[in-house]
């Protein structure tokens, strides 16, 4: 596992709780902008993530052939 892996891991349970704000109503916490900011945050950290995870296994599969 990366740190990024476990950030994004974060990041997804971070947007469910802001949802789950919204849907309940609570101000500020719930406003749709803050909601779309976090889940635009949420993406970006995801798609650095599977990108070092891609870094991450090919170096794995290099270092194994040798």
């Amino acid at each position: 596992t990366t740190f990024l892996g476990k950030a994004a891991v974060f990041s997804a349970m971070a947007v469910y709780g802001f949802e789950l704000a919204r849907y309940i109503g609570l101000r500020g916490v719930g406003n749709e902008t803050v909601v779309l900011v976090i889940e635009i945050v949420s993406a970006a950290v995801l798609v650095v993530s599977v990108a070092d995870k891609y870094i991450y296994l090919v170096r794995k599969f290099r270092a194994a052939r040798k």
